[in-house]
């Protein structure tokens, strides 16, 4: 089944550019059972998913490595590499998909950003993104 969300770029406060950000839930560390929403950056340059360092404290995640990150200007940056789970919510918050099961992530500083983490291109190739520019609005749309 086919299932197509359709998103309101949403005005971020001291920004001239609304930014396509999504909430997504993650298992919270003292229990797995429940989810903690955050706010993610969809961004399609970024290879990577990314988590800030501010909440990798309180969610349920797993080492899973290093991870060998490439700057835009060509410098390479070894940082510690987590898996964790994610569902994508609806605009009501629903938890309706769960297309980053066990997505590997990087941890990055992302302070004073309207978001804690980035969805990057190995999450986005499990998806179609489709992004209106005239209307601010995108589109995600997947296979359940």
């Amino acid at each position: 089944m086919n299932k197509h969300i359709h998103y309101i770029m949403p005005k971020i406060t001291n920004s001239t550019h609304p930014l396509p950000i999504i909430r997504v839930a993650i298992p919270t560390k003292s229990d797995p059972t429940k989810k903690a929403i955050y706010l993610a950056l969809i961004d399609t340059g970024a290879n990577l998913c990314a988590i800030s360092n501010e909440i990798i404290k309180d969610i349920d995640v797993f080492v899973s490595g290093t991870i060998s990150n490439e700057l835009i200007d060509g410098t390479k940056i070894d940082s510690p590499g987590y898996t964790c789970d994610m569902w994508l919510l609806d605009m009501e918050g629903n938890a309706i998909y769960s297309i980053f099961n066990k997505i590997q992530s990087s941890v990055i500083e992302m302070k004073n950003k309207p978001y804690q983490l980035i969805i990057g291109q190995n999450a986005l190739d499990r998806l179609i993104f489709t992004y209106n520019g005239p209307t601010k609005e995108f589109c995600l749309d997947f296979s359940l």
